[in-house]
């Protein structure tokens, strides 16, 4: 059987949706939900493990996997800084997080930006443009 096209893949979905059924495996959901609970879980286990892998790609390109200041490497405590501010405009923008990341990815990763992270990130913010480290 040769794979749907686009067209049929929504056919599928709105026929399915209209018979109250999962619209990605087809078995039986409660009333109101589009995807049974398996389908759900392994939908946001892929999505979790999408925008991570855009963020070690974002992370990479802009200096590593470690804080340009003091050398912090947990994946989970990076974030991406604006060098000379102006993050705040730019969240209100087009969004922060993952948004941000694909914006960085769509605009062909430009300057301006590099790895800190959010205790540097946030030092830096209140403190005037210079993280707390590089007072010292």
């Amino acid at each position: 059987m040769s794979p749907l096209t686009a067209k049929q893949q929504r056919e599928q979905r709105k026929n399915r949706i209209n018979s109250g059924i999962c619209t990605r495996c087809g078995k039986n959901v409660v009333l109101e939900v589009r995807e049974c609970d398996v389908c759900k879980t392994h939908r946001n286990a892929y999505h979790v493990y999408l925008n991570k892998q855009l963020k070690l790609e974002v992370l990479t390109i802009y200096g590593g996997k470690k804080c340009a200041c003091c050398g912090e490497t947990e994946l989970s405590f990076l974030s991406i800084d604006h060098i000379n501010g102006g993050g705040e405009q730019q969240r209100k923008k087009i969004g922060s997080g993952t948004a941000f990341y694909r914006w960085l990815r769509h605009s062909g990763y430009p300057e301006g930006f590099q790895v800190l992270c959010h205790n540097c990130n946030h030092g830096k913010h209140i403190n005037g443009g210079i993280c707390p480290h590089q007072q010292i």
